[in-house]
């Protein structure tokens, strides 16, 4: 995902990391492979051990088993690189501002560019031809709806892990990380369901935002990075008023991710049962528990008829031991309030 995501922006990339006891730079350059008419792809890439002295860290290079290729491979990255030499390389990774980090450095922007740099602090998805900024196609999202998490790479940041362990900069920036169950501050409610085999319960928080949002739809996450954003289940997905202002943020670790993690493995047994619980469990919400909304109210005035009922505790007791489990409670305090 990384490489394809990088070379898409540009012909070629400085890739620069620093550990505690070791830095690395490397090279993925579009530019160098097409020079040497290559025919596999070669990244040099060249790795130093960090003693401690008094005066701060000392660089000492880790040779590889041929020594005259340090030089030699130093040279074709600074001829391919915005590096002047060996030194420059250094000084660059002296730059980075904490002891431990990455940065990734993508030049020979592609033209025309995708991208739009001219907001301070972000980087945005380029507008089209006729000024529209980016969105993307999802069931009963209206036209005019404008979802920054799709065009502005701050805003995607701001969300894409549940918690975040990592400071994150853009343009020099700080991004300032958002839990998506805040935004639910009318209501809460959560659950757990474990399917069978699955070592970790999915974690599922439905409710409402202040004010008059036309976001709706689920986020989640999988091992606490963001795959889906405002994924929309059930009546959500019909032709009407319902549940069109209903948020919810999943955990769901016991599904599988495709490789560049913007999707699931739908083929799987797991995400068919998964999306079954997902339409039960917001009707059972939407139903039985909040109050925020009026319920079952279509865009014809006529209220509908509950799509699941409440089991009852001879039903309960009758449940065979290999049915999935299933736990909610209700969070947030405080009464209802009715719109």
């Amino acid at each position: 995902g990384f490489k394809a995501g990088s070379m898409r922006m540009g012909s070629d990339v400085a890739v620069l990391t620093r550990e505690a006891e070791t830095a690395t730079v490397a090279l993925l350059s579009q530019s160098f492979l097409k020079d040497v008419q290559a025919d596999e792809i070669k990244i040099p890439m060249f790795t130093w051990k960090l003693n401690k002295s008094e005066t701060g860290p000392e660089y000492k290079r880790v040779m590889p088993s041929n020594p005259a290729e340090w030089d030699e491979f130093m040279g074709l990255m600074c001829k391919f690189s915005f590096f002047k030499d060996g030194e420059d390389v250094l000084r660059h990774l002296k730059n980075i501002p904490t002891a431990t980090g990455t940065r990734v450095v993508v030049y020979n922007i592609r033209k025309p560019c995708e991208f739009d740099f001219s907001e301070e602090g972000d980087i945005q998805v380029a507008k089209d031809e006729d000024g529209h900024l980016f969105s993307d196609t999802r069931p009963n999202q209206n036209v005019t709806t404008k979802i920054p998490e799709d065009y502005s790479l701050r805003a995607y940041l701001s969300v894409l892990y549940l918690r975040p362990r990592v400071d994150i900069y853009l343009q020099n920036h700080r991004v300032a990380t958002i839990n998506p169950c805040s935004r639910m501050d009318l209501h809460q409610y959560s659950a757990q369901y474990k399917p069978v085999g699955a070592t970790m319960p999915m974690e599922i928080t439905l409710g409402y935002m202040t004010g008059n949002t036309k976001l709706f739809g689920m986020h989640i996450y999988n091992k606490n990075r963001l795959v889906r954003k405002y994924e929309r289940f059930g009546a959500q997905l019909q032709v009407n008023n319902m549940m069109k202002n209903l948020l919810g943020v999943v955990e769901a670790d016991f599904l599988t991710p495709t490789a560049n993690k913007q999707d699931f493995d739908t083929s799987l047994n797991d995400h068919r049962k998964f999306k079954i619980k997902m339409v039960e469990c917001i009707n059972k919400y939407y139903y039985e528990v909040q109050n925020v909304v009026a319920a079952g109210i279509g865009r014809q005035g006529k209220a509908s008829k509950p799509i699941q009922k409440k089991r009852t505790l001879r039903e309960l007791a009758e449940m065979s031991p290999d049915e999935d489990e299933f736990d909610e409670t209700e969070t947030g305090g405080g009464d209802f309030v009715a719109p």
